[in-house]
């Protein structure tokens, strides 16, 4: 029934679809997504302290105290990491949508009314294919494939924060510093599922190897593909992909976030009231981030260097002084220094184009030639390169070196308290934000220049001979290339695929036979059971460094967080004063805003929503929800 019910919503989008546009693409998406880390929440460091714990007046001797704070946090509202990941891609019904949840859930699991969005992949033969359909070839699927994939990202983090906090008031009345950091289990869930796919067509002589290519030799389904599956192909080399692989199960990862560093001084130091002011360090921990998986923990890999502010003031206080209201401040600001990393880009104004397929060519031509003379006085030369035989997807050689800044990030708590005896109330509001990534390569030499172009539909094998009695004879590899193929469609389209009519640069393709030139033909007959002229490229165009959208992977964040505290202190122990409190925290990521030409605001149900600003950068930061303990001791 399952599996029915897929089937049934695949036809009712594809055929209810409008016809693909020739030259659509995908708007700028994120090929990965960086958050707040666990260990950057001002929150954590202020909740349950106030009065009793820090920044206590004429205190004669040191004083500290210790806490651990385990914390779960889950994210909410998934489509938000859907539009950031896929963007245009995907279809314009999101399953909250109260207006389309009754249709959509008859023909699909209920599991869809928690904000689960898909995308159609669809190969060039299919018939009203949806405009923002994928091409299935891009995939290694077949020319007529068919299929409905679906996510419903989700993440959830454990963290256990050990925090230290001591003033050395017996050295410097007013001095103090801070060390922390919290060990954390994240697990990250994109949902994916993929509906039963269809096809049944296989690939012509010429159109992906010398020899036609049989529909069960390719890959059955996109999930396959995503996990970085490839096929076996006589006469060519297909890789299979290496980054941004989109797994079909959960992705966890057990860390030592940041290792945090304050010292700091309080200038002004009352009863009433204080003012201070720190300068903090952050060390990072863990491995070099590696963009294998699309949606996955990572950790922060920075060095932090910033300072910040602390502040309180006594409103009021009852006549027994057993009571009282405060007003809290503190804040931290911090620059994030350069990181070796590798990133995986798209390429300029082609979103996901790291999934396209991509063809090799080399500049050593065998047997192919053009005419760049005249019918008249025709004069054959070799082109500028010639494919040789291997295959690969646009993220295999778009992933590089890279070294990637962040200019600020800033983390500011503001929040009320009310203490009656032992116990404390706090209820509060937290901005968090950073500006965008500064990425530059690392290593711009290393890309593979004058070798790799994409392939979108084109033949990539011209023949000496197509009769029917024959057969295609003498496979040449040709130097089409097409580089204005989209994610979605090639430039061919489904009339001219064999004749290569809107390759770039296309030219007539001719092979040297004997002391002739003779015209190559495609691996097909037209209808009368004729030869087809095929072309090819001259010149072929080539991805270069220039052609990866790297601004477009700069990403910045930022979130509005309210959350609030109950605590109890043990107020008739003096010098070892245990504490316990419990909190919650609800996180609302950025929204989205209109701005020029260029920039786009998303309208959906969610209170998190992801929008490319103006220069094309990718907001992204979830909405979430944390409860926590917080346990500690304090001590003079």
């Amino acid at each position: 029934m399952k599996h029915t019910r897929k089937t049934r919503f695949l036809m009712m989008v594809l055929l209810g679809a409008s016809s693909i546009a020739r030259g659509a693409t995908i708007n700028n998406v994120a090929p990965e997504l960086y958050f707040r880390t666990p260990g950057r929440n001002t929150v954590d460091k202020v909740i349950g302290m106030y009065p009793y714990h820090v920044h206590l007046d004429d205190m004669a001797s040191n004083y500290g105290t210790f806490f651990l704070l385990p914390k779960y946090e889950q994210s909410w509202k998934p489509s938000m990491f859907s539009k950031a990941l896929f963007g245009d891609a995907l279809n314009n019904v999101e399953t909250n949508n109260s207006t389309a949840t009754s249709m959509f859930n008859s023909f699909y699991d209920n599991d869809c009314s928690h904000g689960r969005r898909s995308i159609n992949i669809a190969g060039s033969q299919v018939e009203n294919r949806t405009a923002n359909a994928l091409m299935a070839e891009n995939f290694l699927l077949a020319p007529d494939f068919q299929s409905v994939i679906s996510f419903r990202p989700q993440i959830r983090t454990f963290s256990l924060d050990f925090h230290f906090y001591m003033e050395l008031d017996e050295w410097l009345e007013g001095l103090y510093f801070r060390i922390y950091g919290p060990l954390v289990h994240s697990w990250f869930d994109l949902n994916f599922e993929e509906s039963t796919p269809t096809q049944s067509a296989g690939y012509e002589a010429g159109y992906f190897a010398p020899a036609a290519v049989e529909q069960s030799s390719l890959l059955q389904s996109f999930g396959s593909y995503a996990k970085g599956n490839t096929i076996t192909v006589p006469g060519v080399t297909v890789q299979g992909l290496q980054y941004g692989k989109i797994p079909g199960e959960k992705k966890s990862k057990t860390y030592f976030d940041d290792l945090r560093i304050e010292l700091g001084y309080d200038v002004l130091l009352d009863e009433d009231y204080h003012l201070g002011f720190c300068i903090e360090a952050a060390a990072p921990t863990g491995k070099k981030i590696e963009p294998e998986f699309l949606f996955a923990p990572e950790g922060s890999k920075h060095w932090e260097l910033g300072g910040g502010f602390t502040g309180h003031y006594t409103f009021w206080r009852s006549e027994d002084e057993d009571k009282q209201l405060d007003f809290i401040v503190e804040g931290d600001i911090t620059h994030l220094f350069k990181m070796h990393q590798h990133r995986t880009f798209d390429l300029n104004g082609k979103g996901l184009s790291r999934y396209m397929l991509a063809e090799q060519l080399g500049s050593n031509v065998t047997g192919l030639l053009v005419n760049t003379g005249t019918d008249v006085a025709p004069e054959y030369t070799t082109p500028n390169a010639q494919f040789k035989t291997i295959y690969a997807p646009v993220a295999n050689f778009s992933t590089r070196e890279v070294k990637v800044s962040i200019g600020v990030q800033a983390d500011i708590v503001a929040m009320l308290n009310f203490t009656a005896g032992a116990f404390s109330w706090d209820f509060g509001y937290n901005y968090w934000g950073r500006s965008k990534e500064k990425i530059s390569l690392r290593d711009d030499d290393s890309f593979p220049t004058n070798t790799w172009a994409l392939k979108g539909d084109a033949q990539v094998y011209g023949f000496t001979s197509n009769a029917e009695t024959t057969g295609p004879l003498g496979p040449i590899a040709l130097s089409a290339t097409e580089n204005s193929a989209t994610i979605i469609a090639g430039t061919n389209g489904s009339s001219s695929t064999v004749t290569n009519a809107n390759v770039d640069n296309a030219t007539l393709a001719f092979t040297g036979v004997s002391t002739a030139a003779t015209q190559l033909v495609a691996g097909t007959l037209d209808d009368t059971n004729a030869p087809i002229n095929i072309n090819t490229s001259n010149p072929a165009v080539f991805i270069a460094l220039t052609d990866l959208n790297v601004e477009g992977a700069e990403t910045r964040g930022m979130s509005n967080s309210l959350f609030t505290h109950f605590n109890y202190t043990w107020l008739d122990k003096e010098d070892w004063t245990p504490y316990l409190g419990l909190g919650v925290q609800v996180t609302f990521g950025n929204r989205g805003h209109s701005g020029d030409n260029n920039s786009s605001e998303i309208t959906t149900n969610s209170s998190t929503v992801v929008n490319t600003d103006s220069n094309h950068h990718v907001k992204c930061e979830p909405s979430s929800w944390a409860v926590w303990l917080k346990g500690g001791i304090s001590f003079n």
